[in-house]
């Protein structure tokens, strides 16, 4: 179960927009061996177990780049992730983001900041951006140098007709596509950084 710090009447947008931007993220990791999933969201399993070499979710640290009100970053640590690092530029965004850390007990393993690149230091085992086409072409850049060889990335926020531009782009960055979703006219990308 989550818990947001909202305004009631935002409950259930905020509902139907995590269950929607969620879902997205699992079908893509789901369909790439990342998450086994029973039911619809909310019954999602935790990240398989086992001894084979897929990738897995499981201990793995998350950067959540643009996290606005830090809902993924509170999924893939809720799930199995084992640390999270929210950023979001946006004031109004990052501090209720922290308050909704707070409300899902997870402040030990979640931290939010605020800022750009300048305030990211680490390198991450996953990336999530979920932003539009200007913004990824404008930091895109960035990604590469904060991800782990084979690291991950899955990115969306962009139609349908613009996933070649944004698959493009990055493939010049050394990051190659595995996979990608559609889902209501938006795509999404599974991407991987090549040593």
């Amino acid at each position: 179960m989550f818990t947001f710090d909202l305004p009631s009447i935002l409950k259930y947008t905020v509902s139907n927009i995590i269950h929607h931007q969620f879902t997205h993220y699992a079908k893509i990791l789901e369909k790439n061996w990342l998450l086994r999933r029973k039911g619809s969201f909310g019954y999602i399993e935790h990240f398989a177990n086992g001894e084979s070499d897929d990738w897995r979710l499981q201990n793995r640290e998350v950067l959540d780049f643009g996290c606005g009100m830090g809902l993924l970053a509170i999924v893939v640590v809720k799930i199995s992730a084992k640390k999270a690092v929210g950023v979001e530029i946006d004031h109004q965004s990052a501090q209720p983001a922290r308050r909704n850390v707070e409300l899902n007990g997870l402040s030990s393993k979640i931290v939010i900041r605020q800022g750009s690149w300048e305030v990211v230091h680490e390198k991450y085992d996953l990336i999530l951006a979920n932003l539009v086409p200007a913004a990824l072409f404008r930091i895109g850049g960035h990604i590469p140098s904060r991800m782990v060889d084979n690291g991950k990335m899955v990115i969306s926020g962009f139609a349908n007709n613009q996933r070649i531009d944004v698959e493009k782009f990055f493939m010049k960055l050394v990051i190659i596509s595995i996979d990608g979703s559609s889902l209501d006219g938006w795509s999404a990308l599974l991407m991987e950084k090549v040593k």
